[in-house]
């Protein structure tokens, strides 16, 4: 009995210290897990190298975006331009978000939308990231489950275990909610917000509708007081200009269809093989946005049909976008129709819509 007694507090004490140890650790943790850490740690930020992005999700093909001449395309797309504003987004969330760790347990990644089909992997590369998916990687990161709660969504570095929840929702940009034509990332306008124009305002939007006299619809600011604002009257003022003469223009339809020119959406993006069959050699019109600064835009409107699309061109994309009929033929009013001094408004319920 007096020999057990010994034994007995040894392992006691064994039991307390190793009580002791495993606290310590797992204060350590939670302290680990309670600290907000950058998604992209400053000393990782290499936003000048930053040149392709790859996409990887349940279901899909991979999509590669790339930077060429100074714009972002999808070459895994018909070279589809990419939007500026949503790669601009991804990039700014990458650098500026951050967050917690939320979980290291592999077996609860499901539960934050991660190792399962609704997961998006995103890597971002350098200059050499088109010549293999693994080339010149930068970064490589899950996107999980988004969390309303937060504004954000849920994370993973790819290969490690840390879980995190971010201040930031990828899935706004790489797996928007809803239905999709377009890839994601890819431009949804027939407007291409990478053409250097789009920043510098318009000048005038000249309107050739086949079988229709050509025009010029010409926007002109004016000053309007501070009442004037508050009860509607728009700072600028529209004419139609023809060979006749210039007429003012409805301002509320003239001011509509310059808005729907820089949102008309874009179906989809048709192989350059088609081309043949879109009808730009006899189009159904032509319209030719001119900017303060810089080249013109010029839309063709095709006479074909790709499917139950419409082809329409653009001289900066250099793709054969698609758009559906009613947007096609809203690309090419007659003079009269912003000319009219009343009646229906054809491009406003579209615009609300969007």
């Amino acid at each position: 009995m007096s020999r057990a007694i010994p034994v007995l507090a040894v392992l006691v004490a064994g039991l307390l210290a190793a009580d002791v140890s495993l606290t310590r650790a797992g204060g350590e943790i939670r302290r680990a897990s309670s600290k907000v850490r950058r998604i992209v740690p400053p000393g990782e930020r290499e936003s000048g190298r930053i040149a392709v992005l790859r996409l990887e999700a349940g279901g899909r093909p991979p999509m590669a975006y790339a930077r060429e001449g100074g714009v972002w395309r999808c070459p895994t797309y018909r070279g589809a331009l990419a939007s500026e504003a949503l790669v601009g987004s991804v990039i700014k969330k990458l650098f500026e978000g951050g967050g917690v760790v939320q979980s290291v347990d592999p077996s609860r990644a499901p539960s934050y939308g991660l190792d399962g089909p609704a997961m998006v992997r995103l890597s971002v590369h350098g200059p050499r990231g088109l010549e293999a998916p693994a080339s010149d990687l930068l970064l490589s990161l899950d996107v999980g489950a988004a969390a309303p709660a937060i504004g954000g969504g849920y994370v993973r570095r790819t290969g490690e275990r840390e879980i995190w929840s971010v201040d930031v929702n990828l899935r706004e940009e790489l797996a928007p909610d809803g239905p999709a034509t377009l890839p994601p990332l890819v431009e949804r306008t027939l407007f291409p917000t990478a053409w250097p124009g789009a920043m510098k305002g318009m000048k005038s939007f000249r309107v050739e509708p086949a079988g229709a006299e050509a025009f010029d619809l010409e926007g002109r600011p004016r000053e309007v007081s501070p009442e004037e604002m508050r009860a509607g009257k728009s700072p600028w003022e529209w004419f139609v200009k023809r060979p006749s003469g210039e007429q003012p223009a409805n301002e509320a339809l003239a001011s509509s269809y310059a808005a729907f020119l820089q949102r008309a959406p874009r179906e989809s993006v048709a192989e350059a093989a088609l081309e043949p069959q879109a009808g730009l050699g006899s189009p159904l019109g032509r319209v030719t946005l001119t900017p303060n600064e810089g080249d013109p835009l010029v839309l063709t409107v095709g006479s074909g049909r790709i499917g139950m699309l419409v082809p329409v061109s653009n001289s900066f994309g250099r793709t054969l976008d698609l758009a559906s009929p009613p947007v096609a033929q809203l690309l090419l009013p007659r003079a009269e129709q912003i000319l009219q001094p009343a009646g229906a408004n054809p491009w406003e319920p579209f615009l609300k819509e969007r």
